[in-house]
C-alpha cells in the first residue's frame, strides 16, 4: 500500500527527535531518585527544568532538519517518489520534539511513585490514538495517521506534565527556561523564514 509506505518511510526519521531523551534517561532517573530520597523539592524542580532545557537544545538540530527542511531531507534520503511524505515527517517531527522538550515527565512521575498517573495517561493517549486512527485514516490516509499519532503524543505529554505539576515538586513552568524556549522558537521561525 502506497499510503503505508509514505508513513513508514519517514516515521524513523521523525523518531530521531527522541534519541536524546532515550540516551539520557539512564542518567536522569538515578539522579532524580537521589534528590527525591533527600526530599529536596527545590533541587528536583531545578534539575527537571534544567534537563528539559538541555534536551530541547541538544535535540534542536535534529528537529530543524526533520521539521524545517523536511521536504529536501525526504527527497535526499528517500527519493523524489517520497516528496509527499515530507509533510508527514514535519508533523511527526514536531510531536516527537515536543515530547523531548518537555523533558523526563513520565520518568519523574515514576520516581515519585505516581505509577497510577502514568498508567492513566498511557491508557487515555492510546484510546485517543486508536479513535484518531479509526476516524482520520479512512478520510485522510497517511496524513490522518500522522495527525493521530502526533495528537496522541502531544496529549500524552501534556497529561504527564499536568500530573507532574499536581503531584510532585515540579512547578508548572520555571522562568529560567524562558530564554531557552524563546531562542528555540526564534531560531525555528528564522529558519522557516529563510529556507522557505
Amino acid at each position: 500500500n502506497v499510503g503505508v509506505a509514505e508513513y513508514r518511510s519517514v516515521s524513523p526519521l521523525a523518531r530521531l527527535n527522541e534519541v536524546v531523551v532515550t540516551t539520557l534517561a539512564v542518567l536522569f532517573i538515578p539522579a532524580a531518585a537521589r534528590l527525591f530520597a533527600n526530599r529536596d523539592g527545590r533541587a528536583i524542580n531545578a534539575m527537571y527544568w534544567g534537563t528539559a532545557s538541555t534536551l530541547a537544545v541538544l535535540a534542536f538540530p535534529i528537529f530543524a532538519a526533520t521539521f524545517v527542511i523536511s521536504e529536501p531531507l525526504t527527497v535526499l534520503l528517500l527519493g523524489e517518489q517520497y516528496r509527499s511524505s515530507s509533510t508527514i515527517l514535519g508533523i511527526l517531527a514536531f510531536a516527537y520534539y515536543f515530547h523531548t522538550s518537555l523533558g523526563f515527565n513520565s520518568q519523574m512521575l515514576r520516581v515519585y511513585g505516581r505509577v497510577r498517573c502514568v498508567v492513566i495517561t498511557d491508557v487515555v493517549a492510546a484510546c485517543v490514538a486508536i479513535l484518531g486512527y479509526l476516524l482520520l485514516i479512512p478520510a485522510y490516509g497517511p496524513m490522518g495517521a500522522a495527525l493521530s499519532t502526533a495528537g496522541s503524543l502531544v496529549l500524552h505529554n501534556l497529561l504527564n506534565q499536568w500530573w507532574l505539576v499536581r503531584t510532585t515538586d515540579v512547578k508548572s513552568f520555571d522562568l529560567s527556561y524562558v530564554g531557552t524556549l524563546a531562542s528555540i522558537v526564534l531560531a525555528t521561525l528564522f529558519l522557516v523564514g529563510t529556507l522557505h
